[in-house]
């Protein structure tokens, strides 16, 4: 069984928050970004996967990492937060599942990729650290990259 790495973790989100906002990002997503800590060093499963539980951060990395998507994640109410809490649990596991398909466009293996229930009910954040730091590690070593740099050497 892998251990959870709270200082990986912390790296993660610090990536997440570094990256570059797409000029026209605005809603949710942003602002579930603006509210991972800038300058995090080390960070429990618990409070790692508060940040991430709920998709709407996972919707900001996907825009970033392809800005193309905005008006999509914009135009989509599965990225508005609802106010029935029902309703807004079945979105969030929707979120996550975009965001898997997405991670799949970009070629990263399922095999890599973590369920919606290891980050939605926090049940495997070890396997959710390893997938954002593969996500970030083949991001940040793509020909043009500019971006925030954590993991590449």
């Amino acid at each position: 069984m892998i251990r959870f790495d709270g200082e990986t973790a912390a790296k993660i989100l610090r990536w997440i928050r570094a990256l570059k906002k797409p000029p026209s990002m605005h809603g949710p997503c942003w602002e579930s970004s603006k509210k991972i800590p800038q300058d995090v060093q080390s960070i429990g499963s618990n409070a790692f996967g508060d940040y991430l539980k709920d998709g709407l951060a996972l919707g900001y990395l996907m825009v970033c990492l392809d800005p193309n998507l905005v008006p999509e994640v914009l135009g989509n109410p599965i990225w508005e937060v609802s106010d029935k809490t029902t309703f807004e649990k079945l979105r969030q596991k929707e979120r996550i599942r975009l965001f898997l398909q997405f991670l799949t466009s970009l070629d990263i293996e399922s095999s890599n990729q973590f369920s919606v229930s290891a980050l939605n009910e926090k049940l495997d954040l070890e396997r959710v650290v390893q997938c954002l730091r593969e996500v970030a590690l083949f991001v940040e070593n793509l020909k043009g990259y500019t971006g925030p740099v954590e993991f590449r050497n």
